[in-house]
């Protein structure tokens, strides 16, 4: 019998855009770290707590325009700019503390997503999932969080087979839980392949393969995810040899594959 120190599914949901060229610069050494994925922060906020703000990354005209007035920014949004509007709901968003402000950055998030923009659908999803500065609906965060995934915000896939496999905002689906970690995963987020490998350990949504356990516990390790860091040695004397030199061309191709120029 393998004992894992930890097995529990990371529930802490994704707030930043996976930063592709950040990743290409992690270090491929697995580390070590006691962690238990159930003594993780809830994702629920504390009433009057203000946690730190993820950063929401986008490619946009408006990055590095710092000379772009509000005024223009809201003139190029209500002509239909989905750039225009997501740059300025950014710029309400990180008003930290003023719940007017988030209500300001949740209406110019979702005119922007109502567009179509992809990251936007995402901010939109993550207001309505943590109800900050709009009234909390999990449900419609759900379908946010989709439209978003559909479009590849690997942090959207992530939450999204979050919300799937704890039927938050809905029933639960553990193959869709599954398909929406193996999505995010593939982009590289270090919590959806730790998630993946608990699927693949307890056979939920997926058949049990020790293989991919492994292979995916180490491809998060090496992100410096602590709840693969710490099962992933037990995971590994489970496996013969000739599963372990598999384990090494998978993720050898995992890694060929994402490190093509972006």
């Amino acid at each position: 019998q393998l004992n894992y120190y930890c097995v529990s599914l990371d529930t802490v949901s994704s707030r930043c855009k996976f930063d592709a060229k950040k990743y290409r610069e992690v270090q491929r050494l697995v580390t070590t770290r006691h962690f238990c994925a159930k003594t993780a922060p809830p994702k629920r906020r504390v009433a009057g707590s203000t946690p730190a703000r993820g950063t929401i990354y986008f490619k946009s005209k408006y990055m590095t325009d710092t000379a772009t007035s509000t005024t223009d920014l809201q003139i190029a949004a209500i002509a239909g700019d989905g750039d225009a509007a997501f740059a300025l709901g950014k710029q309400y968003d990180l008003a930290e503390g003023d719940a007017a402000a988030r209500k300001e950055a949740y209406r110019w998030y979702l005119l922007a997503a109502q567009g179509g923009h992809a990251e936007a659908c995402f901010a939109v999803g993550l207001l309505l999932n943590t109800g900050d500065g709009v009234p909390q609906d999990d449900a419609a965060a759900r379908v946010w969080f989709a439209k978003a995934a559909e479009q590849d915000i690997a942090d959207a896939q992530f939450n999204l087979g979050l919300m799937y496999y704890i039927g938050e905002g809905g029933s639960k689906d553990f193959d869709a839980a599954a398909n929406w970690f193996a999505r995010a995963a593939d982009q590289g987020h270090a919590k959806a392949q730790f998630n993946l490998g608990v699927m693949y350990l307890s056979g939920e949504g997926l058949k049990q393969d020790e293989v991919a356990v492994v292979k995916w516990w180490t491809l998060a390790a090496m992100q410096g995810h602590p709840g693969a860091s710490a099962n992933l040695d037990a995971a590994i004397e489970r496996l013969a040899p000739d599963q372990l030199r598999i384990v090494q061309e998978l993720t050898a191709d995992w890694y060929s594959s994402v490190n093509k120029p972006f």
